[in-house]
């Protein structure tokens, strides 16, 4: 009689470490490149937002007069203890979306800059 063959199922263990080491190393590789890439869209998006935050700033300084008769030469910030009248109107412009701290300079009556952030991440927008 003849012997019959014997099927192979499955993988061998060595096929499966083989596998497993591959998809570490592409991990090992992939994995920082994507933190990279969250932490510079964080940052692309504090500065839309430090450029929202201009806008409003000049918009509220605009429209109403603020400074008017007198020259407003300060740095306004949110994260503040005492909240101005100007940080006050620029909030209710911008919504309640802005969650972090964010700050603007005056000059003159002009808004000469403005920032959105905190830390690493923090912004600045000057035209």
């Amino acid at each position: 009689m003849k012997a019959k063959k014997k099927k192979k199922n499955g993988f061998t263990l060595i096929e499966l470490i083989v596998v497993i080491a591959i998809l570490g190393i592409l991990a090992a590789i992939l994995i920082p490149s994507f933190i990279g890439i969250m932490g510079n869209a964080t940052k692309t998006a504090n500065l839309t937002n430090a450029r929202l935050v201009y806008t409003a700033a000049m918009t509220y300084i605009t429209s109403t007069g603020a400074g008017a008769g007198q020259v407003l030469d300060e740095i306004y910030s949110s994260a503040s203890a005492e909240d101005s009248d100007v940080i006050e109107g620029v909030r209710k412009l911008l919504g309640s979306d802005m969650a972090e701290p964010f700050k603007f300079e005056v000059s003159n009556g002009v808004v000469v800059s403005a920032s959105y952030g905190s830390g690493d991440n923090e912004q600045t927008y000057a035209p």
